[in-house]
């Protein structure tokens, strides 16, 4: 069984969350959208800042993608109305121990913005520069290199059940 069809179960119970409902079908505020940027910046960060986290190919990058949409928008990547639960997944992230582990959220979080976010770019949220990869096949083949772990990365998935969740709690509290 491959990565994909090991994980798919969390993987559409990220999708059925109402907040990647709006944002899939184009209904997100900007609120909304500016708050699930900076979570992103959080999860990104962790992984591009340190150095535990060695990144399988030079375009992966994407905290300079994200401080441009936010730019876009007038806004700027801060810590201020941001998700809890975005903390601590970066906490999560960071603290990965083995190889394995890192690479599994590697696998997670920039394929998730390869292929689930060429879907958003289409809403027009922002200037899309976070789903913008070059090399993109080359890419997608580094990241299937990886040694990953089910466990990993379903982990992954559930953090990002539990930031989705609380981003549509904050959205609906104004």
């Amino acid at each position: 069984m491959n990565i994909r069809e090991a994980t798919i179960d969390l993987h559409n119970a990220v999708e059925e969350t109402e907040f990647a409902k709006k944002m899939i079908a184009g209904t997100l505020t900007k609120q909304g959208y500016v708050i699930y940027l900076n979570a992103q910046y959080l999860i990104f960060n962790a992984m591009e800042q340190y150095g535990e986290y060695v990144l399988p190919h030079v375009s992966l990058p994407r905290k300079q993608s994200i401080i441009d949409d936010l730019k876009s928008l007038d806004e700027e990547a801060t810590g201020f109305n941001m998700p809890k639960s975005a903390y601590k997944y970066s906490d999560y992230v960071l603290g990965a121990i083995d190889k394995v582990d890192r690479n599994s959220h590697i696998y997670l979080n920039y394929m998730g913005m390869m292929f689930g976010g060429g879907i958003v770019a289409k809403n027009g949220y922002s200037a899309g520069n976070l789903y913008k990869f070059e090399d993109r096949s080359d890419i997608i083949k580094s990241i299937r290199e990886l040694e990953l772990s089910v466990d990993e990365v379903n982990q992954g998935f559930r953090y990002h059940i539990e930031i989705f969740e609380e981003i549509e709690r904050m959205c609906n509290r104004v």
